[in-house]
C-alpha cells in the first residue's frame, strides 16, 4: 500500500505527497528566549544608530537622548549576550563559538557582531561618562553602529537559513522586517526620554517621525511578505489562531498603524508628549510581539508537511 497521502487541490503544483501527514522536519529549538534576544538586540542597535546620527547631526539639546542611546545600546549587548548563553545551556558553548569564525555561518557571523557591538558600545560610554572624551565616545558609537546593522539583520538570516517554511520563502523581507523594527524599538525608547525629559520636546517629534517611518516600511513588508506566504501556499500557520490574532492586532494594528496616527496627531495636539509616550509604548510592545510571532509560528510551520513540500517541490522565483 502507498504510504503516501496526496493533497489536492485546484492547481497542479499542489498535488503535495506526504506521509500520512506526518511532519518532514523537526521545529527549531528557538523559543521566546531568542525572541527576546533578537527584540532586545534589535532594540540596541536602533538605539545606537539613532542616538550616533543624532549627535553627528549636532541636534540642539540632544546630549541626553545620545547618553541614553549609547546606555541603552551599551545595556542591550550585555542581555543579549546573557539571552544567547542561557539558550545555548551552557557557556562553554558560547566561548566554541568564539573560537571558529565561518563565514558561511549566520549564527558565528552573528556572534561575532555582538561582540563587536558590545565593545564598541562600551568604549562609547566608558569615553563619555568616565573620561569626558566625546569626540572619542563618537568615533567609538559609529564604529559600534556599523557593527549595528549586522544587529538588525542577522537573525534574519539565521531564520532564512532553516528549512522552516514561514522563515524560508521570503528571506529578504523577513530581513527588512527585522531591521525596520529594530529602528522604530529603539527611537522608541530614545522618545520615551525625550518625551518624558524636560528640555527635549524639540528633537522628540522628529523622533517620532523617524519611527513612524520604521513603522510605515515594517507594514509594508509585513503585508507583502503575506501575500508571498500566500502564493507559495506556507501561510497556514499565520492563518490560525492564535498567530492570526497576534500578527493582525498585536503587531499591525496596535505595534504599527496606531503609533503612526498617534505620531500624526501629536504635530498638532496640545498633549503631544502623551500621545508620544503611547506611540512608543505601543511600538515597544508590537515589536515584541512581532518577534514572538515570527519564531513560534515559524516552529509551528515547520509541523506542516505541505507547506514544506510547497516551499520545496515549487520555489516561488523572484522571492524577495
Amino acid at each position: 500500500m502507498d504510504a503516501r497521502v496526496t493533497h489536492r487541490s485546484g492547481r497542479a503544483s499542489d498535488l503535495i505527497p506526504t506521509y500520512y501527514d506526518r511532519p518532514a522536519l523537526k521545529p527549531s529549538p528557538y523559543g521566546f528566549t531568542v525572541a527576546l534576544y533578537i527584540y532586545i538586540g534589535g532594540l540596541a542597535a536602533g538605539a545606537q544608530i539613532v542616538s550616533t546620527v543624532v549627535a553627528l547631526l549636532g541636534i540642539a539639546s540632544s546630549d541626553g537622548i545620545v547618553l541614553a542611546g549609547r546606555v541603552v545600546a551599551l545595556a542591550g549587548a550585555v542581555i543579549g549576550g546573557i539571552l544567547l548563553i542561557i539558550d545555548l545551556h551552557t557557556k562553554r558553548r558560547f566561548y566554541n563559538m568564539l573560537r571558529i569564525f565561518r563565514p558561511t555561518s549566520p549564527m558565528s557571523i552573528g556572534t561575532y557582531v555582538l561582540m563587536a557591538f558590545g565593545f564598541w558600545s562600551l568604549l562609547a560610554v566608558a569615553a563619555q561618562l568616565l573620561l569626558g572624551w566625546m569626540i572619542a565616545a563618537l568615533v567609538c558609537s559609529v564604529v559600534a553602529s556599523i557593527a549595528a546593522w549586522g544587529m538588525t539583520t542577522y537573525t534574519a538570516a539565521l531564520l532564512a537559513q532553516t528549512a522552516t517554511p514561514l522563515w524560508a520563502a521570503a528571506p529578504r523581507l523577513l530581513a527588512v522586517r527585522f531591521a525596520s523594527s529594530a529602528m522604530a524599538t529603539g527611537t522608541a525608547a530614545l522618545l520615551l526620554t525625550a518625551a518624558t525629559w524636560p528640555g527635549h520636546e524639540a528633537v522628540s517629534q522628529d523622533l517620532a517621525e523617524v519611527a513612524a517611518l520604521s513603522l510605515l516600511v515594517q507594514a509594508v513588508a509585513l503585508v507583502v511578505s503575506y501575500r508571498l506566504y500566500r502564493v507559495q501556499g506556507v501561510s497556514g500557520a499565520v492563518d490560525e489562531m492564535p498567530w492570526a490574532a497576534l500578527q493582525w492586532i498585536g503587531v499591525l494594528l496596535l505595534g504599527q498603524i496606531a503609533p503612526i496616527v498617534l505620531v500624526i496627531f501629536a504635530r498638532t495636539s496640545g498633549s503631544a508628549a502623551g500621545l508620544q509616550v503611547a506611540a512608543a509604548v505601543c511600538v515597544l510592545v508590537g515589536g515584541l510581539v512581532m518577534r514572538g510571532t515570527v519564531l513560534l509560528a515559524g516552529n509551528e510551520s515547520a509541523k506542516r508537511p505541505r507547506d514544506y513540500f510547497r516551499l520545496a517541490q515549487e520555489p516561488f522565483e523572484g522571492a524577495v
